[in-house]
């Protein structure tokens, strides 16, 4: 008989631990009954999605030289229905197990609540042996807003498991089921020394024909990624992206087509003791584009950015307001063409100004653009002014051009906390 306050293994705490049990020996083995009550479980996030209380335990440890072995235990808890796998070895130093059943409620931090059905079996492979099953998954509530964005919803996952003596988990037959993507397939492993595998393909409404293959370790990955048309704003298609380590940080190489021309990026980005973007090289449609930004200790980030070339010049230039960020901008364009289904181009381009990103933000611009054409939209003439500070300032604007019917619009604006007033002067087609 057990009785403790606490007991601590590894990094698993039993609280208020009662176990009793009487022993048979045999010639071959030792067979141990086991009927245990724990108030509290602590150091189980991993496996249970957080602490268990009020927690039973039954069933039988099998020992046998240095192993001890058991595939009947039954757990049960507030948030678990399930048999526990254990499987040890003293003279490898090998301690494991698994979870064969049902856990409710399990929260994976910053990703969701799921629940949980695993169905498990542990099988002699010659002297060794290995636990083997499936684990299906169901989403409750997702936690991250990008995921939640990206699948559409809540998903359903599942995946055949095999974890041996060498402590490789190997997993096969990976399905994913969401409203925006659909996975099957896939197949990978982890390793105790951190190296990961992943080979995995799946479609999506929204992103087309996605691709990954992932080899490597966390630290230091070679990730290869396709995308037929994740878009993300600027019409983004044929995605084909590589993610590698380099010394404190990752390297992003990619091509892509866009609505404004062909896409290549060189990115690096350092995650020492500050995080850093440097673009090593990028040219959109005939543009190149290098600088490097830089993290503060306030949490802005400094650092410049340039734009060079197709007739464009301009910089951004990155600095911290206290804690806020601030931006200046400065751009040149003339004569621009980007070969791109957004057919744009821009016969003259003059824009200066500087933000700066408080709870209410602060724009001071002035933005001149003539000769240009977005699509449908051709734009003879057009001129902004804003002066915006602390929530009150003032906007004004001359635009003239075409977009299906001829226009002339002229606006002055007063910008208040509570209240923007617009006064508006023009014609469409010789209305107004």
């Amino acid at each position: 008989m057990i009785d403790a306050q606490r007991l601590v293994m590894n990094d698993m705490g039993l609280e208020g631990l009662h176990a009793s049990g009487a022993a048979t020996v045999n010639a071959d083995r030792i067979l141990i009954p086991v009927s245990a009550s724990v108030r509290r479980i602590t150091g189980l996030d991993s496996v249970a999605g957080g602490s268990l209380a009020n927690v039973r335990l039954n069933g039988d440890l099998a020992v046998k030289g240095g192993r001890v072995l058991s595939d009947n235990l039954r757990l049960k808890s507030d948030r678990i229905d399930a048999k526990v796998i254990v499987v040890a070895d003293t003279a490898k130093g090998l301690y494991t197990g698994a979870i064969d059943g049902r856990i409710d409620n399990y929260r994976l931090d910053s990703v969701g609540i799921f629940n949980i059905t695993t169905d498990m079996k542990l099988k002699s492979e010659g002297s060794a042996f290995a636990l083997q099953g499936t684990v299906r998954a169901r989403s409750t509530k997702l936690l991250n807003d990008s995921l939640q964005t990206y699948l559409g919803g809540n998903f359903a996952a599942s995946s055949n498991v095999k974890y041996g003596t060498d402590g490789v988990v190997h997993f096969s037959d990976l399905r994913l089921a969401a409203p925006d993507l659909a996975v099957r397939g896939g197949y990978g492993s982890w390793s105790p020394s951190g190296r990961i595998a992943l080979v995995a393909s799946g479609t999506s409404d929204r992103y087309g024909a996605i691709g990954v293959n992932v080899k490597g370790t966390i630290q230091n990955p070679d990730a290869h990624v396709t995308a037929e048309h994740p878009g993300f704003g600027v019409g983004l298609a044929n995605v084909d992206a590589r993610v590698t380590g380099v010394r404190e940080g990752y390297r992003l190489a990619m091509t892509s087509d866009t609505d404004y021309g062909p896409l290549k990026a060189d990115v690096t980005l350092g995650m020492g003791k500050a995080l850093a973007i440097q673009i090593n090289s990028a040219n959109l449609s005939g543009v190149d584009f290098a600088g490097r930004i830089q993290q503060v200790p306030s949490g802005p980030f400094a650092g410049q950015l340039t734009a060079e070339g197709n007739g464009i010049g301009g910089a951004l230039k990155l600095s911290a307001e206290g804690k806020y960020q601030a931006v200046d901008f400065n751009l040149r364009a003339k004569d621009a063409v980007f070969k791109g289904p957004a057919q744009l181009t821009i016969g003259s381009a003059i824009i200066d100004g500087r933000a700066v990103l408080t709870d209410q933000p602060q724009v001071v611009a002035d933005a001149q653009v003539s000769g240009t054409t977005f699509g449908a939209l051709e734009l003879a003439a057009a001129r902004v002014i804003v002066d915006y500070r602390n929530g009150t300032g003032r906007a004004k604007a001359l635009v003239e051009g075409v977009s299906g019917v001829p226009f002339r619009l002229a606006a002055n604006a007063e910008l208040q906390p509570k209240l923007w007033r617009v006064a508006l002067d023009g014609r469409v087609r010789g209305w107004m």
